[in-house]
């Protein structure tokens, strides 16, 4: 999980631009949505909140939906098409 955090840190300020970037990658941040430095995506995030309920020991789907809302209620840089949708939707009803 480190390193997958690590990667998408890394390609963050990267996403949604030129797919060859310049010879050194390096972990710039910026991009589409102004990530900071080492800063991870929607992505990571939404594995995070599964995660830490995981760490408990078990697979409480409501908490992991609460972590879910929580997370999207930070108002994060980035949230996918089809995940904005869903919380779009839950929130009409």
């Amino acid at each position: 999980m480190c390193g997958g955090a690590a990667g998408d840190a890394l390609g963050a300020g990267y996403e949604f631009t030129n797919p060859y970037p310049e010879d050194e990658i390096i972990m710039k941040g910026g991009g589409a949505f102004n990530w900071a430095p080492g800063e991870w995506t929607d992505d990571t995030a939404m594995a995070v909140a599964i995660l830490d309920v995981l760490a408990k020991g078990c697979c409480d789907l409501e908490e992991i939906g609460n972590n879910f809302l929580s997370w999207y209620a930070s108002s994060p840089p980035d949230v996918g098409i089809q995940t904005r949708q869903y919380f779009h939707l839950l929130k009409m009803g």
